[in-house]
C-alpha cells in the first residue's frame, strides 16, 4: 500500500502492476502501474510504458508510449 496526495488530501492506495511481453508479428513489452483508492476503489493514477516493434515493407518500425495520468480531485465536477 502507498499514499498519494490528491486534491490536498493524503489518500491510501493499492498499487496494481502488469507486465506483458509481446512476440510474433509485434514484439516488445508493456508495463502498467495503477493506483486505486483503498476506501473507494477510484483510480487515482495510471502510468504506462510501452515499446513495440513490427516488421514492414520498409523495415522494422517502432512505437513508444510513455504517459502518466493523475486525478486532481476526489469528487467529480459537473
Amino acid at each position: 500500500m502507498r499514499s498519494l496526495r490528491i486534491g490536498g488530501k493524503r489518500v491510501d492506495a493499492y498499487v496494481y502492476r502488469t507486465d506483458r511481453t509481446l512476440s510474433g508479428d509485434q514484439s516488445g513489452r508493456e508495463h502498467d502501474l495503477m493506483w486505486f483508492s483503498v476506501d473507494t476503489g477510484l483510480l487515482l493514477r495510471y502510468h504506462r510504458d510501452s515499446k513495440v516493434t513490427s516488421p514492414s515493407v520498409v523495415g522494422t518500425v517502432g512505437y513508444r508510449e510513455i504517459g502518466t495520468m493523475t486525478a486532481t480531485e476526489l469528487t467529480p465536477r459537473r
